[in-house]
């Protein structure tokens, strides 16, 4: 569908919390925008096509974005969006047809009941090769899994709903990180939450357990992409929330490719990047030689505090 509309969008404005008042084949509300603290109904909407805008700050689109910037659930992205708009009954204004209630997928329900056979009994040598004890830990609710030896890390949604976990092998053990449930989307997905971080700088790590070690070194401004490729979403997420950025991926081929894909995603932000190297010899291809390690969970304190205060703006790395 081109451009999905519920087939009763006032019950939907009911559904998104908007307030409004109907006058013919339209409804006007305070600007829903989260940029705009309108004091003054300046916003309508047309109840056939679902195109809306406001006349005093020009915000508006179709009604797949108004779903994706109003939702409090838990929504926020383009797909997010679409998929509340197909669980209902729709019209498609491009085709002129009303289709079917979309069936939602069914997937398992994931409760704290399923992570009952895993425990907070972490291995001393893993702890001391992270670079936490068991007291942070427990704190960013790790657990670990004796039969698989490995780590197990939670994943909540914004209401802080248990919805899903990852497995993640001990150090030096062969083994990939595992999703579960399989279907678990990365897109979108940090860890940990943006909420909570107080401040306008954001350091942003490849793996979870690097955003503990780091907590543990001092730093509670750090967050976790699950990997080295960064989305469009949580590109959006971090553009809202903060004005200034560090990247700290792994010194790898992945890592670099993750920092080039990065500095595009977040254009526009002050993105720097952090300094494995002398910043006048770091260059997409360059490999370290004066430090430990080439990732987070390797390097020590003094190489970590040291590296973050010499990050270099992302237009002088090469990285572009």
């Amino acid at each position: 569908m081109i451009n999905p509309v519920p087939l009763d969008v006032l019950a939907a404005l009911d559904e998104l919390g908007i307030e409004y008042s109907t006058m013919g084949e339209e409804a006007k509300a305070l600007c829903p925008s989260p940029e705009h603290d309108d004091t003054t109904p300046s916003w309508s909407i047309n109840l056939d096509s679902g195109m809306h805008h406001c006349f005093s700050c020009g915000y508006g689109g179709s009604f797949r974005r108004l779903v994706a910037d109003v939702r409090e659930d838990g929504g926020g992205s383009w797909s997010d969006a679409l998929l509340w708009i197909q669980q209902r009954k729709v019209k498609d204004i491009a085709e002129g047809k009303v289709g079917r209630k979309a069936k939602p997928k069914k997937y398992a329900e994931i409760t704290a009941a399923d992570l009952w056979e895993f425990d907070e009994e972490y291995p001393i040598e893993e702890l001391e090769f992270r670079g936490f004890d068991g007291d942070v830990a427990h704190g960013f609710n790790l657990l670990w899994d004796q039969k698989r030896d490995g780590w197990i890390i939670p994943f909540h949604n914004a209401d802080d709903r248990l919805i899903g976990y990852q497995f993640k092998p001990r150090h030096g053990t062969d083994g990939t990180p595992l999703n579960h449930p399989p279907h678990l989307k990365k897109s979108g997905r940090i860890f940990d939450n943006l909420g909570i971080i107080d401040g306008d700088l954001l350091i942003i790590v490849e793996s979870p357990l690097d955003v503990v070690r780091l907590y543990a070194m001092g730093y509670d401004n750090v967050v976790a992409l699950f990997g080295a490729s960064m989305d469009a979403e949580q590109a959006e997420r971090i553009i809202a929330n903060f004005s200034k950025v560090i990247l700290f991926f792994d010194d790898d081929e992945a890592g670099r490719k993750g920092v080039s894909r990065a500095l595009k995603l977040l254009k526009g932000t002050d993105v720097h990047v952090f300094a494995y190297a002398h910043p006048l010899r770091m260059g997409q291809y360059y490999v370290h030689t004066e430090v430990s390690g080439k990732d987070p969970g390797d390097l020590t304190k003094e190489e970590v505090a040291e590296g973050i205060s010499r990050a270099t703006p992302g237009f002088r790395t090469g990285f572009l």
